[in-house]
């Protein structure tokens, strides 16, 4: 399994308002043989978006298998792009009926990717710690100087002390470590399923799901410029029964503070809503917690959200069972009021999605990409639309 990239031009800029799907969803990727599996996207400064995802290669695999899979990226001021993954590293064998697969290690990786979609340079292991699976990488770029790449460490001991989500500080320039690995949450144990937000100043905050009193809760700690913490991390969900996972944060630079949105459980493990908070630039609750979906079945999954001019537009798959109804949006306001209806982005079914992905222009230019059947009824491919919010 390899990742693929394609480049969108530039779009034009939407106005501000209840989201709304400019033009047809059309087919990303070119090479139609292969499954096609978890699309990001992010644009540069010149308003082209960039959108990578993973595909899928055919054929019979035997020994050593490198797969490259959960990407990340994120637009540098360049035009450039800087892109993460997982490389994984499997000892396969296969026949015809069976296949028998024992990963062996994963890492991190990051490379930059030239504004037409070019790999620069080589990749660059981000994790210094090898031990263990290193995955699900996530990037923040800061002041157009350095990122910060977040990801989730299994150290695949009984005592889990190497569990946790972790980080680097990669100058952009040259894709290059400028730290030694920070250590993100403080609590040993399972940690998973990073998202960063940009603060003021070269400050960030970061979110995930843990282990809580009931079974599991969505966590946020803040970071100074230096990448030193301020304080230690704090649940962020009211709600505590079931499973709350999947967060997605993002910063509100009108007030300095951060709107987090998760997954969480109401009921049965199929019941699911969209959930938020708003916190203050210190991390205080800024108002109760909100209900973002409502939903057209019963389970609203895996959110994205983005904001733009004060408001935020919120991305989430829904599910009726086990089956997949359609990726859909919201915006709200800062209030956590709804402005306008839930929109249904796909009008080709969708594939069994577990993540969701938004990118966001400066300018205000939205695309929203996602595994869909938009050409091909017998074949999932890599879908986007682009939407007016």
């Amino acid at each position: 399994m390899w990742l693929t990239l394609a480049l969108l031009p530039a779009i034009a800029a939407p106005v501000l308002g209840q989201p709304r799907p400019l033009g047809d969803e059309f087919r990303v990727n070119a090479n139609t043989p292969y499954k096609q599996r978890n699309p990001v996207a992010a644009f540069n400064a010149g308003g082209s978006a960039l959108v990578v995802w993973e595909n899928d290669r055919a054929g019979l695999r035997q020994g050593l298998e490198i797969i490259r899979k959960e990407p990340a990226v994120a637009a540098l001021s360049t035009g450039d792009f800087l892109l993460a993954w997982t490389e994984e590293r499997d000892d396969v064998s296969a026949d015809l009926f069976m296949e028998t697969r024992d990963v062996l290690d994963r890492d991190v990786y990051v490379q930059k990717v030239s504004a037409a979609g070019v790999p620069v340079g080589s990749p660059l292991r981000v994790n210094a710690t090898t031990s263990g699976f290193q995955s699900n990488p996530r990037i923040l770029v800061r002041n157009n100087a350095d990122a910060v790449v977040a990801w989730q460490s299994d150290d695949r001991t009984a005592s889990k002390l190497g569990d946790g989500i972790f980080a680097r500080l990669v100058r952009t320039s040259n894709v290059q470590t400028t730290s030694g690995e920070l250590k993100l949450s403080s609590v040993a144990g399972f940690a998973a399923n990073a998202s960063l937000a940009a603060g003021a100043n070269g400050s960030f905050a970061v979110a995930w799901e843990a282990a809580d009193a009931d079974s599991q809760g969505v966590y946020v700690r803040l970071f100074d410029r230096s990448a030193s913490p301020r304080g230690t991390e704090f649940r962020v969900n009211t709600t505590v029964a079931g499973l709350q996972r999947r967060a997605a944060i993002t910063a509100d630079p009108n007030t300095g503070g951060y709107l987090v949105v998760w997954q969480g459980q109401a009921g049965t493990i199929k019941d699911s809503h969209i959930y938020g908070q708003f916190l203050g630039a210190g991390g205080n609750f800024v108002g109760p917690q909100i209900r973002v979906s409502q939903g057209v079945a019963q389970g609203q999954i895996s959110p994205s959200i983005a904001g733009l001019n004060g408001h935020f537009l919120v991305v989430w798959a829904d599910y009726a069972d086990i089956f997949p109804v359609g990726v859909f949006s919201v915006e709200i306001d800062r209030l956590g009021n709804a402005v306008g209806s839930e929109v249904e982005i796909n009008s080709a079914p969708i594939n069994a999605i577990s993540r969701t992905a938004i990118a966001v222009s400066p300018l205000g230019d939205v695309l929203i990409p996602w595994e869909g059947f938009t050409s091909d009824p017998s074949s999932p491919g890599i879908a986007a639309r682009r939407v007016d919010f």
